[in-house]
């Protein structure tokens, strides 16, 4: 595990100084004290466009804006800063933190392999969903680690029964409980009544050609849901984008785009997010009724019916 910590922490560092290096260029550069190269001129014009340079998105894939995209790099370096420094195991791991979470899991089989003295090639995971909040959680796990921060899309979760039910009405995704990661010698394949729902490092299932998006697969228990599952393409995520962080993106460039604009980017936008026509529909509907409501301007009343035949257009 401290070799996971030591290659996070130098990724991180060298994540920070780079970003630290071409803001200080790029504030020479405008000032006239430097000349302003190819890498400094599109850093000013995604910085000016909300939008994450290809510099600094080097060090783990995101499809984030560039304000939630610093939100979220505060938040890693957070947790990898209090772990250092107090030389004890976060109590739950954020997976989505780790910019390589495959790694992370490889090195908890080895802990585990390690402690009681057995092949790490005979060990698997046991998921255990945890019923009772973060706050009952007191102490480490004997063996495992807690993990935080996914997200189920195409179905909901009973916290009571521990299994998969039918999503909320308008809802997309609902964020999964805290999960104990165990691991498990010579576990058997799961029967019936188990869904292996495969989890993705971020909502590009596809990933990149140097990055894979697949994780690992979760076993969840399936309860009613048994039959549609599989065909729904029932999944979790590690890292989302979410319906606010894009409300942010439209409120930026409101004062550029038409309405029709809007619209079109909100649903072409998600159809990226969720690769699913009919939650797309659904939410942009949403959105335009979330900003009549907060009389933000950007949108008159009759714009709510109207998006209905503006989403059927540009499908």
């Amino acid at each position: 595990m401290g070799v996971v910590l030591l290659q996070e922490i130098l990724r991180y560092n060298h994540l920070v100084t780079t970003i630290s290096n071409s803001l200080v260029d790029l504030e020479k550069g405008i000032k006239g004290l430097v000349v302003m190269s190819e890498d400094l001129e599109e850093i000013f014009r995604c910085i000016n466009e909300a939008r994450v340079p290809k510099m600094w998105s080097k060090t783990y894939p995101s499809q984030k804006p560039l304000g939630a995209w610093t939100r979220d790099l505060v938040m890693r370096v957070d947790q990898f800063f209090k772990w250092a420094h107090t030389g004890t195991k976060p109590l739950i791991f954020y997976l989505s933190y780790f910019t390589f979470p495959t790694g992370f899991l490889t090195a908890v089989l080895q802990t585990s392999a390690r402690a009681n003295s057995i092949s790490v090639d005979t060990l698997s995971w046991e998921f255990i969903v945890q019923i009772l909040d973060d706050v009952n959680i007191t102490g480490q796990p004997k063996d495992g680690v807690y993990i935080k921060g996914m997200y189920l899309e195409g179905a909901g979760w009973d916290r009571k029964n521990c299994c998969l039910v039918e999503a909320n009405a308008m809802q997309l995704v609902c964020e999964m409980p805290t999960i104990h990661f165990k691991p498990a010698e010579l576990k058997k394949k799961p029967g019936r009544g188990i869904y292996s729902c495969p989890c993705y490092y971020y909502p590009d299932r596809a990933g990149t050609a140097e990055r894979a998006s697949y994780v690992v697969s979760v076993d969840l228990k399936s309860g009613a849901a048994t039959l549609i599952t599989g065909l729904r393409g029932v999944l979790l995520y590690s890292y989302l984008w979410t319906c606010e962080e894009l409300i942010r993106v439209v409120l930026l460039y409101s004062y550029l785009w038409t309405e029709e604009f809007r619209i079109c980017y909100c649903y072409s936008r998600l159809c990226k997010i969720y690769r699913n026509k009919i939650y797309c529909k659904c939410i942009v509907k949403i959105l335009c009724q979330y900003f009549v409501i907060q009389s933000l301007g950007l949108y008159r009343t009759m714009l709510v019916d109207k998006s209905a035949d503006l989403i059927l257009q540009i499908s």
